[in-house]
């Protein structure tokens, strides 16, 4: 079975077909979706959210903040966070270094929910 979560993740996608499907199969998972159309507007959004965010799952290369510059602003209000990236390039470019945690596009809503939860049981500050 597809395994299934209940925490919340901060979707940065810049693409809105590729954010809404990935959004989708993530709310059917069972997680709670915060979502930001790029990194700008993903620190907006973590600001303002006073519980914790499990997950960063963003876009690698984004215009404006790409998704490592992202991920670290965002670690720096949610420290409890985890971060996975998404990417059309193999391994993100190499963008976020060696031992970042990647995810290719496109990619199906079960290997999602798969790496997702695998990433999630990790402990945290194991992943940046």
């Amino acid at each position: 079975p597809t395994p299934r979560g209940w925490e919340t993740v901060l979707l940065v996608e810049d693409e809105d077909a590729v954010r809404g499907v990935v959004r989708e199969a993530l709310r059917l998972s069972g997680y709670r979706v915060l979502e930001a159309r790029g990194g700008a507007e993903a620190l907006e959004v973590a600001g303002g959210h006073a519980s914790a965010i499990h997950l960063v799952l963003s876009d690698g290369v984004m215009p404006g903040l790409d998704g490592p510059e992202t991920a670290r602003r965002v670690l720096a209000l949610h420290p409890e966070a985890r971060v996975l990236y998404l990417s059309g390039h193999p391994a993100g470019g190499g963008a976020a270094g060696p031992e970042a945690e990647w995810l290719q596009k496109p990619v199906s809503p079960d290997a999602l929910a798969r790496r997702v939860r695998e990433v999630l049981d990790r402990p945290a500050g194991a992943l940046r």
